[in-house]
């Protein structure tokens, strides 16, 4: 009822990539997350600093817009993952989860394509 050597191999062989998808996306949303917090801190200490010298406050910086370059390069990676799964010769199971990131991707896509026909219009505006 063991299983063999190899079967064991597979499952590591899978199961070391699927770790690390899941792993660096939540460590990247946690790094994010300590540099906003760190920034607000740094913030509000100028703010406090400023208000006790009686210095007019300065103004909070306005928030950058993204790139869309930045939707289309995120759309191709995730129909690239996605595809990847889908079209690998991995099991029925694996395959069907392949889905998920090629739906992923292609939202992105059409985001891009979206906000780049909308993008001209509020430039000229």
């Amino acid at each position: 009822m063991t299983p063999d050597f190899k079967e064991l191999i597979s499952l590591i062989a899978v199961g070391i990539p699927l770790l690390g998808v899941f792993t660096i996306p939540i460590v990247a949303i946690l790094a994010g997350h300590r540099r906003q917090t760190l920034e607000l801190e740094t913030r509000h200490r100028e703010r406090m600093s400023a208000i006790e010298k009686g210095v007019p406050v300065p103004p909070d910086p306005p928030p950058a817009p993204r790139k869309p370059g930045s939707w289309l390069l995120r759309g191709l990676i995730w129909l690239g993952v996605g595809l990847a799964l889908v079209l690998g010769r991995f099991d029925y199971d694996l395959s069907r989860l392949g889905w998920v990131p090629v739906a992923v991707g292609a939202a992105y896509l059409i985001y891009y394509v979206v906000e780049g026909r909308r993008q001209p219009a509020t430039e000229s505006a």
